[in-house]
């Protein structure tokens, strides 16, 4: 990607323009990955009138309007870079949180919703928490909290842990 030669964050222009030097592929489903710079998780990231914009909070008010205080711009894609408005939508914590939890992803969760159901499974047989810890990779205070409802607890059903 080229730029234009003296072009920088106080250059004139709106913050479409300035957003889309940093966009070049444009299918319609697909995710538009970001071309410029990006923090340390994978978001995309600008300057405009002396205000840094993450690119995805760019894109939705490009094509949406302004963000509501309180809201974070959340991904369908689960994709940082993507700066796709069909991708985006609003949500407060919560609603990302449990985004997060039901598409098995996180930044320090080590098992997925597969795992804790066979660990329940495996606890009912009656096999140990240390052994499920090391077959698990987790530690034995996981499955500890796992089968008294601690952890994973929205996973239990009518019947007790």
């Amino acid at each position: 990607m080229s730029f234009k030669k003296g072009w920088d964050s106080r250059t004139p222009g709106t913050l479409e323009q300035h957003w889309s030097r940093y966009v070049s592929d444009r299918p319609a489903n697909a995710c538009w990955e970001w071309q410029g710079t990006k923090d340390k998780d994978g978001y995309g990231k600008f300057c405009h009138d002396g205000k840094h914009l993450r690119g995805h909070r760019a894109s939705y008010m490009i094509n949406y309007g302004e963000i509501p205080d309180g809201l974070l711009v959340c991904h369908t894609c689960d994709n940082p870079s993507c700066v796709n408005p069909a991708h985006l939508f609003l949500g407060n914590t919560r609603i990302n949180t449990i985004d997060m939890i039901q598409k098995d992803r996180g930044p320090r969760q080590k098992l997925t919703t597969q795992d804790v159901l066979k660990i329940r499974e495996l606890l009912a047989e009656g096999y140990g928490t240390e052994d499920l810890s090391i077959k698990f990779r987790v530690h034995r205070y996981t499955i500890c909290r796992i089968r008294s409802g601690r952890r994973w607890g929205h996973m239990l059903s009518g019947a007790a842990a």
